[in-house]
């Protein structure tokens, strides 16, 4: 096969197989430290460059819940304290921080803005309406109707009740039979809310 030679501005011509020229300026090929061609990488720097830009700062986990804590306090709408206390309540009932989470979601599809949800209210309003079913269930006896509910405000929610309603759940309950309340104790739900009321007092 024919090779054309190929042919400087000047008229000169480059050798069959190579297609660069030698810089007038720069006839070792070298440009900013680093050789051309099949020639070394030379260094422009001294540093080494491994221990000048140094290992990441180490994260322990006492770390990430300070700095987890303070970014739920500046960016989240509920507050840091209602959260701690409604997890709480789900850690009681061996739930965890996710149930919670759902729970709050399924208020948010409701139609209830991320802001004007009281999550530790949701926290004991979930537990409320699982005890209201099995209470109901089991004796009879309906804890909403007998004035019992949870009362909501930030910071402070809880279950919230009315003397009369606590003496005929008491009064229903000491003539339950041996199997009704160890079905209502084994209910996670209705415990919690027996011991977190006045009517076991």
């Amino acid at each position: 096969m024919v090779q054309f030679r190929k042919r400087k501005s000047d008229g000169q011509s480059f050798p069959v197989g190579n297609n660069k020229g030698i810089s007038a300026s720069n006839p070792s090929n070298e440009v900013g430290g680093i050789k051309i061609g099949n020639g070394t990488r030379v260094p422009n720097s001294s540093v080494d460059i491994t221990s000048f830009f140094g290992n990441e700062k180490k994260v322990t986990q006492q770390d990430i819940d300070r700095e987890f804590n303070d970014f739920t306090q500046n960016n989240s709408p509920f507050g840091s304290g209602d959260i701690t206390e409604a997890v709480g309540v789900f850690f009681q009932l061996g739930m965890r921080g996710k149930d919670l989470a759902d729970v709050i979601r399924d208020v948010s599809e409701e139609g209830v803005a991320m802001k004007d949800i009281d999550v530790l209210g949701e926290a004991y309003q979930f537990v409320f309406d699982n005890a209201r079913i099995k209470v109901s269930s089991v004796l009879g006896f309906d804890i909403e109707d007998e004035g019992f509910s949870v009362a909501f405000n930030k910071g402070a929610s809880g279950f919230d009740q009315e003397s009369e309603g606590q003496d005929r759940l008491r009064e229903r309950l000491e003539s339950a039979s041996n199997k009704e309340l160890e079905e209502l104790k084994k209910d996670k739900f209705t415990k919690f809310f027996l011991n977190n009321t006045d009517v076991l007092l």
